[in-house]
């Protein structure tokens, strides 16, 4: 599965977006870098970018109060 996942490259597809997105990265994630998260805020239009205090890409799991806190503005922008 991951092997699949990784090779999968959308990069030329995400200037084309024009649904509002909300990018979320932990501040401590080994399988995402922080870089992708900016490349993607940078190239999605109107995108918003917000960095959490969590451990790992589950942050969902980490520290959900972190991820709700970080999507309620989001939701009633």
């Amino acid at each position: 599965m991951l092997c699949s996942i990784l090779q999968f490259d959308h990069r030329q597809d995400m200037s084309g977006l024009t649904t509002p997105t909300l990018i979320i990265q932990s501040s401590n994630d080994n399988a995402v870098p922080p870089g992708v998260a900016g490349y993607l805020h940078k190239t999605i239009a109107g995108s918003w970018l917000v960095l959490i205090d969590a451990e790992g890409h589950l942050p969902h799991i980490s520290a959900p109060e972190r991820l709700v806190a970080a999507i309620t503005p989001f939701l009633y922008e």
